[in-house]
């Protein structure tokens, strides 16, 4: 029976069932792979799909692998504790174990940040939501508790007498690093803990610190000839005691214009930098270097990027009208998309110790 996949966008195909257990195995055919074949009503995530439509006889349900990413088929992976080692893994994570080493929890990977920019991706809104869904839905009070926890500290931060602010500037960074790897975890099926959601206060801290820090001030330098035009224009229409426009209008209206525009090119940075804490937080990067990744890949899909931050944000938004509880389940299931997305393109990175 032949099947149709999705890459990059594009249908591709037809191919065999051994086919796709061999794209399966490469890493090519994720869990949340659109698929088809003769038989299905629409195209559906791979990961979906019962054992006998996915992939012949096998009754497997797909699992990431702890140490690659790739998602294989759970009856062909070893377990480890709460981790679950592929075949092609399993020499060198048995290796580790018998020369005495922990193995580590996370995944290792071995692809570099020029071999992530060299190729594509595709962003599925429904798979993405779907994906940050599960991840919830597995560990629901500790995703609700930790995200609960990670924003009381922020506030808190925020509402301390005179330096708030500057306390919120410098902990916002590794808080928001460490709750994105907590989700990383979930998405990846390892165990995710409350420690995670606060390990930004750790040997990552600064680069954490500074990723938030220096994204915030280079994204508000695009604000500052608005705000200086609309105060010269201000001041110069001012003078006398009171407004003349005619003096100071002209000022104010271009400065208007520009802050106008500088809102468009916050909403671009931003987006392009949506994975510069992640990759900190889990790829152990440097500040910039995690900033010009993330720009370079986001650049590639930046609008539907921008439609799932987009689409995230307004369901995020929905929870604040169910008051608290509503609004840490729909924040929740935002960061696990983000954090799903996030894994489907880096997940197989190796670390950088940046």
């Amino acid at each position: 029976m032949d099947w149709y996949y999705s890459e990059a966008g594009q249908p591709k195909g037809p191919v065999t069932e051994e086919q796709v257990q061999g794209l399966v195995r490469d890493g090519v055919i994720r869990a949340d792979t659109l698929v088809w074949r003769e038989g299905l009503a629409a195209w559906q995530p791979y990961g979906q799909l019962s054992g006998g439509a996915a992939a012949g006889d096998s009754a497997a349900s797909l699992v990431t692998c702890s140490q690659c990413g790739k998602s294989v088929p759970a009856d062909q992976v070893i377990r480890y504790g709460e981790q679950a080692v592929c075949a092609e893994c399993k020499p060198a994570f048995a290796q580790r174990i018998k020369e005495g080493l922990a193995p580590t929890s996370g995944l290792r990977g071995s692809v570099s940040p020029d071999e992530i920019i060299a190729r594509d991706y595709d962003v599925s809104i429904g798979d993405a939501f779907s994906a940050g869904w599960e991840a919830v839905k597995g560990q629901f009070w500790p995703c609700i508790g930790a995200t609960c926890l990670v924003y009381l500290v922020l506030m808190v931060g925020n509402f301390i007498p005179f330096i708030g602010g500057i306390v919120a500037l410098i902990i916002q960074g590794p808080l928001i690093g460490g709750l994105y790897l907590f989700y990383i975890k979930r998405v990846r099926n390892q165990e995710a803990t409350i420690g995670d959601a606060f390990s930004g206060f750790g040997p990552r801290f600064l680069n954490l610190m500074l990723t938030h820090v220096v994204t915030s001030i280079l994204a508000g330098l695009c604000m500052i000839p608005g705000i200086v035009l609309l105060v010269i224009g201000a001041v110069v229409g001012g003078r006398g005691g009171r407004m003349d426009f005619a003096a100071g209008g002209p000022l104010m209206i271009v400065g208007g214009i520009l802050l106008f525009l500088a809102f468009f090119v916050l909403i671009y940075l931003s987006i392009c930098w949506m994975f510069a804490i992640p990759l900190v937080a889990d790829k152990r990067m440097g500040f910039w270097q995690a900033m010009s990744l993330s720009r370079k890949v986001v650049g590639k899909h930046w609008w539907m990027c921008f439609a799932l931050m987009f689409v995230g944000g307004l369901f995020a938004g929905l929870g604040i009208l169910a008051v608290c509880v509503g609004f840490l389940v729909t924040i929740s299931i935002f960061m696990g998309m983000t954090a799903s997305l996030y894994n489907k393109i880096f997940g197989d990175m190796a670390p950088q110790d940046g």
